[in-house]
């Protein structure tokens, strides 16, 4: 908890950065629930990653999965 609350002011100064004021507080709870989202989804699937393939897989196969989103998950500021 402590990376994820950690890193939540650097995520309000990016957002601050492309949202106009008036949609800041929507983007923030949009980003919230899709946040929980993915853990509600995620968390069962790296779970049986690691029960079945051992941790160190598990973790090659996040740190894989973030290299290739990276790669096309882009925000140009304007």
């Amino acid at each position: 908890y402590l990376l994820k609350d950690g890193r939540r002011p650097l995520a309000v100064d990016v957002f601050g950065d492309y949202m106009r004021k008036n949609e800041r507080a929507t983007v923030m709870s949009i980003e919230s629930q899709v946040g929980s989202f993915f853990m509600i989804v995620l968390a069962p699937l790296f779970g049986y990653i690691a029960d079945r393939f051992g941790i160190a897989i598990l973790f090659f196969v996040i740190g894989l999965s973030i290299l290739i989103l990276n790669r096309f998950l882009k925000v140009e500021k304007n």
